[in-house]
C-alpha cells in the first residue's frame, strides 16, 4: 500500500502524518482497515469525520465517528485522526510545543467559510505563539485544472484566480489556504506543500474532477504515538 509521508516534515520521531495513493478506494472500510492494520496501527482507535463541505471542527473523545464535521483536533486523546479526499485540501497542523494536532478537509467551501481559522482559534485556547506551529498542505488538485464558475471564483481575491474567455475561472485552493495561514501570522518556513496536482497525477492520486463519481477516495491519517 502506497503513500506519502510528511511525518520528517514537523521534527518529531512521536508524530506520523501520510496520504494514501490510489492504488485502492479508502472510503471502503475495509481497505481502510488494511491500510491502517500495515501500519502497524489499531483501527479501533481511528476518529472518522462525516464529512459534508463545512466549517464544523471536533475535538476528539473516545467516540470513532464524528457527524457534519469536516476537521478534527486531538488534545492528547489515544484516537488517530483520518481524512478522506479526492481533489480537496488534506491540511496537517501541529503544535510541537503542546504536541496537538489536527488534520482538516479543506475545499473551496471550508475555505470561504473559514474553517482554518476555525481550527487555528480552538488550538490558540492551548498555545497561541505562532512559532510553535507547522503545516502541511496535502496533495489536491491546483489551478492548472480547477476550473470553476463566477458564483464560486467570485467568493475569493482576484489573485487566486485567472479568468477565462469562457467567463469561467480557473482557481487557486493552495494560494487560498497558505494565504490564509500567513494572513494569521504564521511563517512560511513552516508550511510544506505538496506540488502534486491530484487531477494531473492520474497514476498517483484519485480525483473527482477527472473520474467524477467513480473516484475513490485518498486517506490521510495523523496520529502522536505517544504524548
Amino acid at each position: 500500500m502506497k503513500y506519502t509521508n510528511y511525518s520528517s516534515f514537523f521534527g518529531s520521531v512521536d508524530v506520523f502524518a501520510c496520504t494514501s495513493h490510489n492504488d485502492l478506494d479508502y472510503s471502503i472500510n475495509k481497505n481502510k482497515k488494511s491500510f491502517i492494520k500495515s501500519l502497524n496501527l489499531n483501527h479501533s482507535d481511528i476518529a472518522v469525520p462525516i464529512q459534508t463541505h463545512s466549517n464544523n471542527l471536533r475535538v476528539v473523545n473516545e467516540d470513532s465517528t464524528y457527524s457534519n464535521t469536516d476537521g478534527l483536533i486531538n488534545y492528547g486523546s489515544n484516537k488517530i485522526l483520518t481524512l478522506l479526499t479526492a481533489d480537496c485540501i488534506p491540511l496537517f497542523i501541529y503544535d510541537k510545543i503542546k504536541k496537538n494536532i489536527s488534520l482538516i478537509h479543506s475545499g473551496w467551501r471550508g475555505l470561504y467559510t473559514g474553517i482554518f481559522f476555525n481550527a487555528v482559534d480552538i488550538l490558540f485556547k492551548v498555545n497561541n505563539n505562532i512559532k510553535d506551529f507547522k503545516f502541511v498542505i496535502g496533495p489536491s488538485i491546483k489551478k492548472c485544472c480547477y476550473e470553476v464558475d463566477i458564483k464560486v471564483y467570485s467568493k475569493f481575491d482576484k489573485k487566486f484566480y485567472t479568468l477565462k474567455n469562457d467567463g469561467k475561472a480557473m482557481l487557486d485552493l493552495q494560494s487560498i489556504l497558505l494565504n490564509q495561514i500567513l494572513s494569521y501570522g504564521f511563517f512560511i518556513r513552516n508550511v510544506l506543500i505538496d506540488p502534486e496536482c491530484t487531477k494531473c497525477s492520474y497514476k498517483k492520486f484519485f480525483s473527482y474532477r477527472r473520474e467524477k463519481e467513480k473516484s475513490g477516495r485518498m486517506l490521510s491519517i495523523f496520529n502522536l504515538m505517544s504524548k
